[in-house]
């Protein structure tokens, strides 16, 4: 655990972590209802996880691979990459942004 880590807004690691599965469960919840995924994109949680930026992107990997769901549009908005092909499925697209994780090191 880096408790030492401080970012951009002084916020150190573990309470960063803990807003972020905050914000996570708050999305969840707010929009386990929805079969809408601009819905559930356009969810104030979902947005305000995007507003943490580059530093929230291992999170979102781990929440990916732990329990995949529809982070790809944060994921390109926070890293301005897209390794998924326009034709992928959910759940190729879950592993094209594993795999691109792994290669940036981004999650382990």
């Amino acid at each position: 655990m880096v408790i030492s880590v401080e970012h951009q807004n002084g916020i150190k690691q573990i309470e960063f972590e803990k807003q972020f599965s905050n914000l996570v469960k708050q999305w969840k919840d707010e929009t386990a209802g929805h079969s809408s995924v601009s819905k559930k994109l356009l969810n104030f949680s979902h947005l305000r996880i995007i507003s943490m930026g580059e530093a929230v992107v291992p999170l979102i990997l781990h929440e990916l691979k732990q329990s995949p769901d529809h982070w790809f549009v944060a994921l390109k908005a926070i890293t301005n990459a897209d390794p998924v092909s326009p034709d992928a499925s959910f759940d190729q697209a879950v592993q094209e942004w594993l795999k691109w994780g792994y290669e940036k090191r981004d999650i382990f």
